[in-house]
């Protein structure tokens, strides 16, 4: 049987003092944090502890690999049904032969 196993590497981008705001209480209540998030800097991280595109790149492509190499010949899918986007840009999905 599958079982569905949760791994904190593939949580959501953390978007500091953003977090639990919409998008349109966001660049009013924090508006730098707001410009952060929309400026397309991949190495620009929020303020209040978010992580900036590369670090979540980064984050991603450890824990793929990572869950890759725990399951060598016996996983047969890391995501299913699941759309990523970040700024409204959707990420590819990473595939890694196991």
């Amino acid at each position: 049987s599958w079982q569905v196993q949760q791994h904190p590497g593939l949580r959501e981008r953390h978007i500091g003092l953003l977090q639990g705001l919409t998008n349109q209480e966001a660049p009013v209540v924090q508006p730098e944090a707001w410009a952060a998030l929309q400026s397309g800097d991949h190495a620009s991280r929020i303020p209040g502890g978010g992580e900036s595109l590369d670090e979540l790149k980064q984050r991603l492509a450890r824990t793929l690999l990572e869950i890759a190499a725990q399951h060598q010949g016996g996983c047969r899918h890391i995501f299913s049904g699941c759309k990523f986007r970040i700024n409204s840009h959707p990420i590819p999905l990473i595939h890694i032969p196991l």
